[in-house]
């Protein structure tokens, strides 16, 4: 009987100690390798994005593993987005994770959506919310290249009425003549509305029959450049020799940044 209890005391042993070596097998496994499954259940679920957002607010840390699960847009770095990410493919709403390397927009709300490969937050027809849109990748709002803002083309008189709409800023305008139209290239940086600052570049033009769109005080009307007439611009945006952004070099009419 003592012989027989050993035998049974080994067997169970040897269970044991390879039963909890598979265990944490499994589980470092699990944390090491499942993209999005942040808390390492099996599963990818609401409380992984938790999970996130707790991080993101300084309430838990994540261990090298879970951040490597967590980090699901696989910018190196874990945000607010990402728990985002996490609940849109919880629910369906996602079919793989921008990590994965094919484009996979969110819908953020209404119709807008956030695409991972350009870092904007825009609508289909590239019209934004009032004529703005907004890139996480850059940090910024701007104006959309189909803003309702272009139909309006540009007359100084529109720099006269800004201070009424609490917008304070340093411009400065060039032109020049060019394929038989007039063109002018506006600047502008300072203060817009009571939480923005931000800087603009805007291309227009007028055909030089134009002198029905002239005021009495001789004040031209100039046309936004038209999609043909785009050229490549770029900016950045120092405040006291401090960066506060860089807009990478693009086709645009309207080049802005608020921030």
């Amino acid at each position: 009987m003592k012989k027989s209890s050993k035998i049974i005391s080994l067997i169970l042993s040897v269970c044991l100690v390879f039963g909890i070596a598979s265990f944490g097998a499994v589980s470092s496994f699990a944390v090491d390798n499942t993209l999005g499954d942040t808390n390492s259940d099996g599963s990818v679920n609401s409380f992984d994005a938790l999970m996130v957002i707790r991080y993101c607010t300084n309430s838990m840390e994540l261990k090298d593993a879970e951040k490597k699960a967590a980090d699901v847009d696989g910018d190196g770095k874990i945000t607010s987005l990402d728990a985002l990410y996490i609940l849109h493919f919880s629910v369906g709403k996602l079919d793989r994770f921008p990590m994965s390397g094919e484009s996979s927009r969110v819908e953020i709300i209404g119709g807008f959506y956030y695409d991972p490969a350009t870092g904007k937050v825009t609508n289909d027809d590239g019209s934004g919310l009032l004529g703005f849109s907004y890139d996480a990748s850059e940090g910024v709002f701007y104006a959309s290249l189909n803003a309702w803002q272009r139909t309006f083309g540009y007359t100084e008189i529109y720099d006269y009425a800004a201070p009424f709409i609490i917008c304070n800023f340093d411009t400065s305008r060039i032109y020049f003549d060019y394929d038989g139209k007039e063109w002018m290239v506006q600047l502008w940086k300072g203060q817009y509305g009571y939480v923005l600052i931000g800087s603009e570049i805007g291309l227009y033009y007028r055909d030089f029959d134009d002198d029905v769109l002239v005021d009495d005080a001789g004040r031209k009307f100039y046309k936004c450049a038209e999609d043909d007439m785009l050229v490549q611009m770029s900016s950045s945006l120092y405040r006291n020799d401090k960066l506060l952004y860089r807009r990478k070099q693009q086709y645009s009419w309207w080049l802005t940044g608020f921030v």
